[in-house]
């Protein structure tokens, strides 16, 4: 009788071999498969709403803005952030899912409210927001980018029929039909009001059927060496007024942008806030940083 082959498995270890590899690959498997769902990272970004070195407040006076080193005492101060992302070391951009809270978050757009209804800012609301909430994957981030405005897709909608927080009509234009991505209101010591309205100009088409804007004046901020759990993003208000002459003028306003080419007070609000000009070409946002 022919030997069989050393070479050669019998059933028995034949089957012993495939059972070891199938066991092995489902090893393989679940190790793979809890990597895929390892729980994601919980992120609060923190914002500060700041004059020059002062902590934004209503009711409170500033001393010294602007070109004329006026007293000012604020009205409203408010912006809208969206397409939040974190950046690894390496360098790779990773959104952040934002929590759906159904009132300071939608989609990826989230409104910072630091106002409080409080002295002058007695026409805004009483809540305060001053956080964006959401979740990443699980890694080591050391910065934070996002846009401040609202992104081209929601912008142009009913604010009427609007989920929060996209349904102020204080942060809407009609005229415009798009929505004030940062609003900064207030008034000098004497009482000569003062508007900063940013947000795109020159759009073409209806509510709800724009194509386009000419200045969409929206930008992006980058910020590196920032430690999610530890820092604070500090936007600025004093820093768009400061190269501002904030007299009365004949109109009996400090100053007015509304985004206008021909508002000429948007010179100086957008070179801090790193938009073009007219002719001007935009320099380096100045008005929000680490703190």
């Amino acid at each position: 009788m022919m030997s069989t082959p050393s070479s050669l498995l019998s059933p028995r270890l034949l089957l012993s071999a495939l059972t070891g590899l199938t066991l092995m690959a489902t090893a393989c498997g679940d190790d793979a498969s809890d990597n895929d769902d390892a729980a994601p990272q919980d992120v609060t970004l923190r914002f500060q709403g700041m004059v020059g070195d002062e902590s934004f407040a209503c009711g409170q006076t500033y001393a010294g803005m602007g070109t004329t080193d006026t007293d000012v005492e604020f009205h409203d101060f408010k912006v809208y952030v969206s397409e939040v992302a974190l950046v690894t070391a390496d360098g790779a951009k990773v959104p952040v899912e934002l929590a759906q809270d159904g009132m300071w978050q939608h989609e990826n757009v989230a409104l910072l409210d630091f106002e409080d209804k409080t002295g002058g800012c007695a026409n805004g609301t009483a809540e305060l927001n001053d956080t964006v909430v959401g979740q990443v994957p699980d890694g080591d981030y050391t910065g934070v980018e996002f846009v401040v405005g609202v992104p081209f897709e929601l912008n142009h909608d009913d604010v009427a029929t609007a989920p929060a927080p996209l349904n102020l009509s204080s942060m809407y234009w009609s005229w415009a039909a798009g929505y004030k991505f940062l609003r900064v209101d207030g008034q000098t010591g004497d009482t000569a009001g003062f508007q900063l309205h940013l947000g795109s100009t020159a759009c073409e088409g209806e509510q709800g059927n724009v194509s386009g804007c000419s200045n969409p004046n929206r930008i992006q901020v980058s910020l590196d060496d920032f430690d999610p759990a530890q820092d604070v993003i500090a936007i600025d208000a004093g820093q768009l007024l400061a190269d501002l002459d904030l007299s009365t003028k004949e109109s009996g306003e400090a100053a007015v942008c509304m985004s206008f080419p021909d508002h000429t007070d948007c010179e100086q609000v957008f070179d801090k806030y790193g938009l073009s000009f007219g002719s001007v070409e935009a320099g380096v946002q100045t008005f929000v940083t680490k703190k």
